[in-house]
């Protein structure tokens, strides 16, 4: 290796181990230095790479050499808690994926998209997590996940999102296009019988950080509850947003939007004297946000819709932007078209509103060095792939 070259990649691997150590969340980082003016360090929509930053297992497209496939993580070798980072495109080709993490698993270590696309990944496990992710308490950071299609038929409670079922840790700089269609039948002798659907375009819950994301998912939601015997009593609740199904802490969901068309339905049946009560929630950006604050600074632009079937009560709570929950200057697109509304919280503004780099900075509090505006599409994620 000529010196000047040599120079360079020693200076590219001390500056990344600063800024790291610094609380940088994230720092795109290429080591491959083609030429004596190549950069070591810097915001790159796409990496190239020669070595990996220390501590990091690299995933590819046909995981050849030192690298991974997407389904190798939270295998024997590459465990849950390890360090991942991108380094080509993937085109799952909408070949079956089985969830990271499996039935059961949890992933906790940190997942860099790296300006890489993961795309037509298809899911149908049966299972009570779906997503990319079946749980996330790690960071997953600047994933871009397209043509996602999740389609899942269950009988238990079902957490579903397209980045992860149930979130407890942090995604930020992230988005997801596609489709998420959960349909869950339970036949249940349980008295009473309290069952869940939480379904979003990222996360099916949230009690975690969800920031500077956003969906393009069409989001369907559906859950059918019959109770078994008499004198019993069941409960059929479906929570469906475009980015969050539901969030239950202060601050969970900041700087977001979804863009996908939402559908929650809720069926309660009984025999006899049984009762059945039905409640559907329904949200463009989440369905049900349980605490002040929890929801700020976002927008959904959707249509809204939903459907109860409860033999004795039938409750929605339905808004463009929450279902239910209050948000921190949050915005509705004027054309959304709004199924039974229960919620009307959001100011309403227009497509070209949410596109103008002035009113969504100066409205949303979206920062210029994560966002890009064209004012043709809604705020890009700089870093990511479109």
């Amino acid at each position: 290796m000529n010196s000047k070259r040599f120079k360079w990649v020693i200076i590219s691997i001390i500056s990344f181990t600063f800024l790291f150590n610094m609380g940088i969340s994230f720092a795109y980082w290429a080591s491959s230095i083609q030429s004596d003016a190549d950069t070591g360090i810097g915001t790159l929509s796409i990496g190239t790479w020669d070595m990996l930053p220390p501590g990091y297992v690299g995933v590819s497209q046909d995981g050849i050499g030192s690298f991974i496939t997407l389904d190798e993580i939270g295998t024997t070798n590459y465990p849950l808690t390890g360090n991942y980072i991108l380094v080509s495109n993937i085109n799952w080709n909408n070949a079956a994926f089985t969830p990271i993490g499996g039935a059961s698993g949890t992933f906790s270590g940190i997942f860099l998209g790296n300006g890489y696309v993961i795309s037509n990944i298809n899911i149908t496990t049966v299972q009570s997590h779906v997503g990319l992710f079946a749980r996330n308490s790690g960071t997953i950071t600047g994933l871009s996940l397209t043509g996602l299609t999740l389609s899942v038929s269950t009988a238990v409670d079902t957490f579903a999102g397209g980045i992860v079922g149930a979130n407890t840790g942090t995604i930020t700089k992230s988005y997801v296009t596609g489709t998420l269609t959960v349909s869950s039948t339970i036949e249940s002798s349980v008295n009473p019988a309290f069952n869940y659907v939480y379904a979003g375009g990222i996360a099916g819950t949230n009690s975690g950080t969800i920031s500077d994301s956003h969906a393009g998912v069409n989001v369907s939601a559906s859950l059918s509850v019959n109770v078994q015997g008499g004198n019993r009593q069941s409960n059929a609740l479906t929570y469906a947003g475009g980015l969050v199904g539901r969030n239950t802490v202060f601050e969970g969901v900041m700087r977001t939007y979804a863009t996908g068309t939402v559908s929650s339905s809720a069926t309660a049946t009984a025999n006899g004297n049984s009762t059945g009560n039905a409640t559907a929630y329904s949200g463009g950006l989440v369905g049900h946000s349980t605490v002040s604050g929890g929801v700020k600074f976002g927008f959904a632009t959707g249509n809204v819709t939903y459907v109860t079937a409860g033999k004795t009560t039938n409750t929605r709570f339905v808004g463009g932007l929450n279902g239910l929950g209050d948000a921190t200057n949050g915005y509705r697109l004027s054309t959304q078209t709004v199924t039974g509304a229960t919620n009307s919280i959001g100011s309403s503004a227009t497509e070209a509103n949410l596109k103008s780099e002035a009113f969504v900075t100066a409205n949303l509090s979206f920062n210029t060095n994560d966002w890009s505006f064209d004012g043709t599409n809604y705020p890009r994620i700089i870093g990511n792939s479109y």
